[in-house]
């Protein structure tokens, strides 16, 4: 499979108070929006998997980041709860 131009990689960082899970592989896609999209269901994913586990969600939350390290944008994991 061959890159697009336009692709860019992202990192999905898992930020717990000061501490910090990196995400050193990355993913490359189309843009932030396809980005913003990928961190929500991976953090719907996961908060699945830790209320199966009885863990906490509240505090954790995703930072997506560039190559360069700026995080470009982040996702509470309680956001991608529904209660209706």
């Amino acid at each position: 499979m061959s890159r697009r131009f336009s692709d860019m990689r992202y990192y999905f960082h898992v930020r717990e108070g000061d501490a910090i899970t990196r995400d050193i592989e990355g993913i490359d896609l189309p843009s932030d929006r396809d980005a913003l999209e990928e961190g929500r269901e991976a953090a719907r994913q996961m908060v699945a998997e830790m209320i199966r586990n009885q863990e906490a969600i509240d505090g954790k939350t995703f930072e997506i980041s560039d190559a360069s390290g700026k995080v470009l944008m982040s996702i509470p994991f309680l956001s991608v709860i529904i209660i209706d």
